[in-house]
């Protein structure tokens, strides 16, 4: 295939008849080296054969600029910058205004390679010698405002200490598009293995596993097989538990398009065969680099399918449902809109576990050259903010993606080829504080039996108090269950399994500024029969009153709905105080509030038959009364199964 001659000589040649071209040189020899170089050019020779023509012309006549271009536009199509720069700026020293466009070409490659000074003194010619007619009056308008905003972000720099992961992690071969469990305790990256440019061998994209122990990242494993194949597999997303994961996969027999998005799960100590998410996520276009938010509710991935704002563009799904075997089906992508996709290329999008942070990667929002690293957020209008570079020396004049940021928002992950062990290596640094998100905690837990300790498969739902967002999640075989948490709000907390009473947990990091006290624990579920209870930790009264708070209903219902479905228990409610008054008035305040609590069961279709209550006042704590959490902690509401059919 002929090699695609670049806008500057096309402009140059289009105008002259080769075969009465006054050349800039008389010297016939010179002249017909440049001949047979320029053919060998239009025909597809190889490259070098065509330089070695062209080095012939100059070495005869070395005021040859008609060559000189010719050498700048071969060294471009190479990626040789160095010897690109050095070819133009020869050919501007023998006649600076020979070819204009020279100095755009420059100013194009200084730019490329962070030579912002440099390139800002070639453009201000380019713009001198030429106006708006010009056809690279747009480009250089273009390259000229990313160049400026170059130059000050590099005046500006920010703290910046990459620390390699360590042998345990990285080799010779490239790693990159790191993840991690909400935890931090298992990385999961993509590894092309066996890559040899000498010898034309392509590599082979796998994923592998870390787990930390004692603070150090421990041998990396192959993730297994599935998901792994002897195809290539990509850019993995994972949920906060880590128990599935989506990934970019292509050239599959079941692939509608070039690259296509899967999913698997990690079920009963294995991966799940991937599975094609299908359309409307996946078309005969191009789809990859898949982020799904922590709540599993939103994917984010990368398409150059019709209706884009340009080359790739980020696009975003909701989850509709799940299929009869478990499925994730999400429904018709949205483009992201320019907030964040521009004429150029938007890829590698991370949404951090805030659910309102995005990270991502472009070429054409202003930056340093290349692909840099940008963040936006999630407006109260629900737009998204304009994109604001990541800042020098994080983004360079090279391509930077596949950015990672931990839930506590204070540590990035990425994938670098500065000195380490190969081309690409994981590195992790501190971000930023201008670039952290909001920060998130998580929940960490066990459930099992109360009175044997088994491990149970059971549902936890997890509602957000402050806008009743929910997420739900399942345990395995092994009861343990992981997601995060936001901080500034309160949730609660409710963990079901069938034949069990359910538990309920609230968990208030209203106050919290910073996520360094993840929870950790232990929920033990009771047998339904009689004499077990659950304390209603998510029921709130007004101070020294029985009104209940608005905030409660999502608790009741739960509470409601579980007497419902058990239709053969009887239920008392049961009111506690703390010993703050007399004794006479908190048996009166415990009464009505376990009343009223009757009361909503009854307006929410439970049968009156199964219900009773009773307030108890200060004659039952659970906690000592001297101190304020006890208290609090006294003043609770039960629910006590008393009898059972």
């Amino acid at each position: 295939m002929p090699f695609k001659k670049i806008l500057f000589l096309f402009l140059l040649f289009i105008s002259i008849d080769a075969s009465s071209q006054n050349y800039t040189v008389s010297n016939q020899r010179a002249i017909k080296k440049y001949k047979e170089a320029s053919l060998l050019y239009d025909t597809g020779g190889k490259k070098d054969e065509i330089i070695k023509l062209i080095d012939e012309a100059i070495k005869t006549c070395p005021r040859f600029i008609e060559a000189w271009l010719m050498k700048g536009d071969l060294y471009r199509e190479t990626g040789q910058s160095e010897e690109e720069i050095l070819a133009l700026e020869q050919s501007l020293s023998i006649d600076s205004l020979f070819f204009i466009n020279t100095y755009y070409n420059l100013g194009k490659v200084c730019y490329k390679t962070g030579r912002y000074e440099k390139a800002a003194n070639y453009l201000t010619l380019f713009g001198q010698h030429t106006n708006a007619s010009h056809p690279l009056w747009t480009q250089y308008q273009n390259l000229q405002r990313h160049n400026t905003v170059a130059l000050q972000i590099k005046k500006h720099p920010i703290p910046f200490n990459p620390v390699n992961l360590g042998p345990e992690i990285n080799s010779a071969d490239n790693e990159y598009f790191p993840k991690m469990t909400a935890d931090e305790e298992i990385l999961i990256f993509t590894v092309l293995v066996g890559q040899d440019l000498q010898k034309h061998q392509p590599g082979q994209e796998d994923f592998y596993y870390s787990k930390k122990k004692n603070n150090n990242w421990e041998k990396r494993q192959p993730l297994g097989s599935p998901p792994n194949t002897p195809g290539n597999e990509g850019a993995p997303s994972i949920s906060p538990d880590g128990k599935t994961i989506y990934f970019a996969a292509c050239d599959r027999s079941d692939s509608r398009g070039r690259c296509d998005i899967y999913y698997s799960s990690y079920q009963n100590g294995k991966w799940g065969e991937a599975v094609n998410l299908g359309p409307p996520v996946n078309t005969p276009a191009w789809e990859s680099q898949p982020a799904i938010s922590a709540d599993g509710k939103t994917l984010y991935f990368v398409s150059n399918r019709d209706g884009g704002k340009g080359g790739m563009d980020i696009w975003q799904s909701q989850l509709i449902g799940y299929d009869p075997k478990g499925i994730p089906r999400f429904g018709n992508p949205v483009n992201m809109g320019d907030s964040i996709n521009t004429p150029g290329n938007e890829i590698a999008p991370f949404i951090h576990p805030d659910g309102k942070t995005l990270y991502f990667s472009s070429d054409y929002w202003p930056g340093m050259g290349g692909l840099d690293l940008f963040i936006s957020k999630l407006k109260d209008d629900h737009t998204w903010s304009t994109p604001l570079n990541a800042g020098f020396p994080i983004n360079t004049c090279k391509d930077e993606s596949g950015l990672y940021i931990t839930p506590s928002g204070d540590k990035a992950y990425y994938a670098s080829n500065r000195n380490g062990y190969g081309q690409l290596d994981l590195y992790s640094f501190d971000l930023p504080p201008a670039f952290r998100p909001n920060p998130v905690s998580y929940v960490k837990g066990l459930v099992c039996d109360h009175q044997t300790g088994k491990p149970l498969l059971a549902t936890i739902e997890i509602v957000n108090l402050n806008n009743q967002e929910s997420n739900q999640l399942k345990t395995e075989e092994d009861g343990k269950f992981l997601t995060t948490l936001p901080v500034h709000s309160t949730y609660a907390c409710w963990t079901t399994s069938p034949g069990y009473l359910f538990n309920s947990k609230n968990i208030d990091i209203s106050s919290v500024n910073k996520a360094t006290h993840p929870f950790e624990f232990t929920i033990t579920l009771d047998r339904i029969r009689p004499g077990e209870k659950v304390i209603l930790n998510n029921l709130f009264f007004a101070t020294d009153s029985f009104l209940i708070s608005k905030n409660s209903d999502a608790e009741l219902n739960k509470a409601a709905n579980f007497i419902k479905t058990n239709s053969n228990i009887i239920i008392e409610i049961k009111g506690h105080t703390d010993n703050s008054g007399s004794a006479k008035h908190n048996l009166d305040l415990s009464e009505k509030r376990a009343r009223a609590v009757w009361h909503y069961l009854i307006r929410s279709g439970v049968n009156e038959q199964q219900l009773r209550y009773k307030g108890y006042g200060d004659s039952l704590p659970i906690a000592d009364n001297n101190t304020e959490e006890g208290k609090a902690k006294n003043r609770r509401t039960e629910m006590e199964i008393v009898s059972s059919k």
